[in-house]
């Protein structure tokens, strides 16, 4: 049997005292302010590429499918807009101004709770702009704009929308 693994340890050095647990927690604190502040930043940066490229989505759809723009497209492109100036408040970093007097506590709750409300209104638009995207896209489209779409296109057509006849006339209503 192995008695020294079952000794008891005798001393105090790995117990930690009160003073070295408060030394720990004033230590988390201060790194956990520090990186509250970077952390918004981040999330705003963030957010705002995720709604860049939502929007380049959007247009690109646009431009290389025959979808026709509508007020749906425009809304959608308002909306994910406002998103990103949602985040670009975010990643623009808050200024602070600490004294002596100043609650270090507070200060973070408040630059938690400011990122945490401006996640959810980026979030709110973010998908108000998708779901009118998504709407724009799977809106079936209506079959006389296709036609003034096909008229505006053949300048000279008739109302069909055919291209005008083009001849030249030999004898007595011959054409060739």
């Amino acid at each position: 049997m192995l008695w020294w693994k079952f000794k008891k340890f005798e001393g105090n050095e790995l117990y930690p005292r009160g003073r070295d647990v408060q030394e720990g927690l004033r230590d988390w604190a201060k790194a956990e302010i520090t990186r509250a502040v970077d952390a918004g930043h981040e999330l705003g940066r963030f957010l705002f590429s995720v709604t860049t490229v939502t929007i380049a989505a959007l247009v690109s759809v646009a431009k290389f499918t025959d979808t026709s723009v509508t007020w749906e497209f425009w809304l959608a492109i308002g909306l994910l807009a406002a998103a990103g100036v949602v985040a670009i408040n975010l990643a623009i970093p808050n200024r602070w101004r600490l004294d002596g007097d100043t609650n270090l506590y507070e200060v973070h709750w408040s630059m938690v709770a400011f990122a945490r409300v401006t996640s959810y209104v980026w979030v709110l638009a973010w998908l108000a702009g998708v779901v009118s995207g998504a709407v724009w896209l799977v809106q079936p489209e209506d079959p006389s704009d296709k036609v003034e779409q096909q008229g505006t296109l053949n300048k000279g057509a008739g109302e069909s929308g055919a291209a005008p006849r083009v001849g030249v006339e030999l004898e007595e209503g011959r054409e060739q």
